[in-house]
């Protein structure tokens, strides 16, 4: 007899597990299916969005004079992309892409993309020490950090802005689009985008040796920020 009760309830547990597992799953297929559901509206809204941004900026830019280089997709679908980027977010809703901007004037063409080109990276590293200099004030509030050694930190990052800009590796060409002046001069307009979580890696990277050397374990530190 007890043992029959016992294949009763052994039988009776499993239902109600399955019944229940069931349950949970369903429940589970339905918010990802919702979720799926409301990414894809924000995809269209923001790709209406990029689509309205690009052509009236596209307009703004023709007649300034800018032009495409040869064999670059148009200014518009250039654009375009651009704002998509900047509206893209992470799961995390923190910006997927960080975009750096330069405008540059040479005597040649190309002389002058290069130096936008530079400027451009300089300027995704000024986001990139922005968003740590974030983090290092949130670390000294929770006082997870020193005075001391977030300036230490600021200072580093700071004056490590050309070498890590030097070695910034997948920059995604966005926009390049140029114009001759008056003068004769060429002045290009260059926009670069990196990955978020690359830009805080390489950062992290390229400072973490030099701060261990003037405070022992100040590395391990930036380890934690970042």
């Amino acid at each position: 007899m007890k043992s029959k009760f016992t294949y009763l309830f052994i039988f009776l547990f499993s239902v109600i597990c399955t019944s229940s597992y069931a349950q949970t799953t369903k429940e589970a297929k339905k918010m990802y299916k919702n979720e799926n559901k409301h990414n894809a509206v924000v995809d269209k809204q923001v790709h209406k969005k990029a689509s309205k941004e690009a052509r009236k900026d596209a307009k703004r830019l023709a007649r300034q004079g800018y032009m495409v280089p040869v064999g670059k997709i148009p200014m518009e679908k250039q654009l375009e992309r651009a704002w998509r980027m900047q509206y893209e977010l992470t799961p995390d809703h923190t910006p997927k892409y960080l975009l750096g901007q330069a405008n540059s004037v040479a005597g040649n063409q190309n002389a002058a993309k290069m130096q936008a080109t530079n400027l451009a990276k300089l300027e995704l590293v000024g986001q990139m020490e922005s968003q740590l200099a974030q983090m290092i004030e949130m670390k000294v509030n929770n006082q997870e950090m020193t005075t001391e050694e977030a300036a230490t930190v600021t200072s580093m990052v700071s004056s490590s802005k050309t070498l890590i800009s030097g070695k910034l590796g997948q920059v995604i060409p966005v926009v390049e689009i140029y114009r001759q002046l008056p003068t004769g001069n060429f002045e290009v307009q260059i926009t670069l985008g990196y990955d978020t979580d690359e830009a805080l890696h390489l950062t992290k990277d390229a400072i973490r040796a030099d701060l261990n050397k003037q405070s022992e374990g100040l590395g391990e530190k930036v380890d934690a920020i970042l």
